[in-house]
């Protein structure tokens, strides 16, 4: 069944708030007033993209948000910062149709690196993301400030 990707709109808060639940802890179940309050940011940010797929019958099936990072010691690069495909919609292709749109916009912005980040237990998603060319490195620990 063909899947249309497109820009996601505020409309589209309730479906990317179900496509985020699917990654399953609780950093992503976010409610969609959040998410509405969020993303009209991301939707206008001129370093950001967030990219919904749909099905025929305008469900949304997939997200995936990219954003590009520039810094002092390299050229910079783009992040996938969440990826999420609807149980249902899994092995269908989504998630590569996704990567694809990702993959077009950091080009078309000029970043020579794409990343991705991905848990260590997501043992599955690092299983794709190999099987798509991407190439594990090292670890690394993020550290957070509350303010």
């Amino acid at each position: 069944m063909p899947t249309i990707l497109r820009p996601a709109t505020l409309a589209d808060a309730p479906g990317i708030a179900l496509a985020l639940a699917e990654l399953g802890t609780d950093r992503y179940n976010v409610a969609a007033t959040d998410l509405a309050r969020r993303l009209p940011a991301l939707l206008t940010a001129p370093n950001a993209i967030v990219y919904v797929a749909v099905s025929p019958q305008g469900e949304i099936t997939g997200v995936c948000h990219v954003a590009g990072v520039r810094n002092l010691s390299t050229d910079g690069y783009a992040e996938v910062m969440e990826l999420a495909v609807l149980s249902g919609w899994q092995k269908q292709g989504i998630g590569r149709q996704l990567l694809d749109a990702a993959v077009q916009w950091t080009q078309q912005n000029h970043y020579a690196r794409l990343r991705v980040r991905s848990s260590t237990h997501r043992t599955e998603a690092h299983l794709f993301y190999e099987r798509y060319g991407f190439t594990r490195k090292d670890a690394s620990f993020a550290f957070e400030q509350i303010l």
